[in-house]
């Protein structure tokens, strides 16, 4: 469920060349956009919102949280060192 929320839902924006499953969310008046993403090797998640109880215009989770998400992780991902598969 959560591969589809990137694969063709509200955080297509976060799509990478692995396999990628994440939750976007937007609160209530738009104050508050989230996007927790994850791929194999990383977990991360990414807020943005205004503390003044201002609405963020246009901002919605599978926006601008995804774009940071997917930006972070690129780089992230680049500095890990390949993981190794187990022989069978």
């Amino acid at each position: 469920m959560l591969i589809d929320v990137v694969e063709s839902g509200t955080g297509k924006r976060a799509r990478l060349s692995e396999v990628v499953a994440g939750k976007s969310g937007t609160s209530q008046g738009f104050r508050d956009a989230w996007f927790i993403g994850f791929t194999k090797n990383l977990v991360t998640g990414v807020w943005v919102g205004n503390d003044n109880f201002l609405p963020m215009i246009g901002v919605t989770g599978g926006s601008l949280p995804a774009d940071l998400w997917k930006r972070f992780t690129l780089k992230s991902l680049k500095s890990m060192p390949a993981s190794k598969k187990p022989k069978l």
